[in-house]
């Protein structure tokens, strides 16, 4: 997959003009040296679905690079500076830890191993990204979740039935 980029052109809150570049995992800010993405100093709001790194600006303010879904956006002052909309990371609300402990018990009780430890990891990254959608009320949320839950537990089920009656432990 070809890493994010992108180019913006903003004002901050001094009223000086900035572009950020990013391109090939490297962001340049007004032109200057281009620096790693992967050496700057991450927010501490970063999490599995959405990685945000500080960039320093000449102003002395910072601008954060969101990295989310392989695509790039830039905020200042907690706004979008394509949009202006307001903007809020991706928090996980603390009920998805629920889901959580119930794919590693699947994972002990069920198949276990590279195929279990795949699978949970599916589940928990699907499970994370319904969490924490905003646009969708808190109980739709809960029951997407659930419905995933069930699937991934009928699906490790059937993967362990049919490993079991393979005939592979005889």
């Amino acid at each position: 997959m070809a890493a994010p980029s992108g180019n913006w052109s903003f004002a901050d809150g001094t009223g000086m003009t900035n572009t950020i570049s990013l391109s090939k995992n490297k962001v340049s800010v007004n032109g200057g040296e281009e620096i790693k993405l992967t050496k700057l100093p991450r927010d501490k709001k970063s999490n599995m679905l959405e990685t945000i790194y500080n960039v320093g600006l000449n102003s002395g303010e910072v601008a954060q690079i969101h990295i989310k879904n392989k695509k790039a956006f830039v905020t200042m002052n907690g706004k979008n500076v394509e949009t202006g909309e307001d903007y809020e990371p991706s928090i996980i609300p603390k009920w998805a830890i629920v889901f959580f402990i119930l794919y590693g018990l699947n994972f002990f009780l069920f198949i276990g191993g590279a195929v279990g430890g795949a699978v949970a990891g599916i589940a928990v990254f699907a499970t994370a990204s319904i969490a924490a959608d905003k646009k969708k009320s808190t109980l739709v949320r809960v029951l997407l979740c659930t419905a995933v839950y069930i699937v991934i537990t009928l699906v490790e089920i059937a993967l362990a039935y049919a490993i079991l009656s393979s005939g592979v432990f005889s």
